[in-house]
């Protein structure tokens, strides 16, 4: 789901976040993108704004309006990015 240095990132983040609350939030990369909200609206639109080689940038709409996201291409398959 996201690219090799996005994760990287988001570890470092989460234990950053871990010890700033003395534990109180776990180091867990996944715990800070993923909410668990069983009410989280579906994705109702995407479309590709633009691609240079292995990146891309795609427009997301869940009904609330378009949001851009930027991915990349990994081992032949497309991930997100933080970057």
């Amino acid at each position: 789901m996201l690219s090799e240095a996005s994760r990287e990132k988001l570890t470092q983040l989460a234990k950053q976040a871990s010890a700033a609350t003395g534990g109180a939030v776990p180091p867990d990369p996944k715990r800070m993108i993923v909410s668990g909200d069983a009410n989280a609206k579906s994705i109702r639109e995407v479309k590709l704004v633009s691609q240079t080689g292995n990146s891309a940038v795609i427009s997301l709409d869940d009904g609330s309006g378009p949001k851009e996201v930027k991915m990349v291409r990994e081992s032949f398959r497309w991930k997100v990015s933080l970057d």
